[in-house]
């Protein structure tokens, strides 16, 4: 198979552009484009594998550790919103949650059963911030020690971003699983 010089430009995330210059096999390039394309084509419509970001591979075969890092950045980035948002719909989602309880113990407030109840979602409320503050400390030490562990290999900078990435999509996929079993009980 001919190897043909090949310069494509990327839309990162909407975040910027990464200009990849390398020579590569046409179906390698044209490989890498559609699985670029189709997932920006899920994470506009909000599917796709529940808080995944740009495939690796995108990233690690960029020519550059400067344009492996800037990919790296771009993704974490977008993970990094979906974590934000999905802690932030928790929070307001248990704030409407408290709102509901305080109006049911005031129309009952001598109901045992309505006590414990507000008392729970206070507790969840306490439980789900102190282990996102936890979680956050967690993470920025274990991907300093991803980072450093790396220092002569390919950029300590990237293997960071990789382990900030990783992690930081586990925990909004993992906060979506606490939204859904908190909340489906009420319905």
């Amino acid at each position: 198979m001919r190897k043909a010089p090949l310069t494509f430009t990327l839309l990162m995330m909407g975040v910027g552009l990464l200009t990849m210059s390398a020579t590569q096999e046409n179906s390698k390039a044209t490989q890498l484009a559609g699985a670029y394309a189709n997932h920006q084509n899920d994470s506009q419509a909000g599917v796709g594998s529940g808080g995944s970001n740009l495939p690796i591979e995108i990233c690690t075969e960029a020519p550059s550790s400067v344009e492996q890092d800037a990919c790296a950045q771009s993704s974490y980035d977008l993970s990094n919103k979906k974590l934000n948002d999905a802690y932030q719909l928790m929070q307001k989602m248990i704030r409407v949650k408290l709102a509901k309880d305080a109006l049911l113990l005031k129309s009952a407030p001598n109901n045992p059963i309505i006590k414990q109840v507000v008392l729970a979602d206070h507790e969840i409320q306490n439980r789900i911030s102190a282990s996102e503050h936890l979680w956050l400390q967690f993470r920025e030490a274990n991907c300093n020690l991803v980072a450093a562990t790396d220092v002569f290999g390919s950029g300590e900078g990237t293997e960071g971003l990789y382990c900030l990435n990783s992690m930081t999509s586990l925990r909004a996929q993992e906060l979506q699983k606490i939204m859904d079993s908190i909340f489906s009980r009420e319905n």
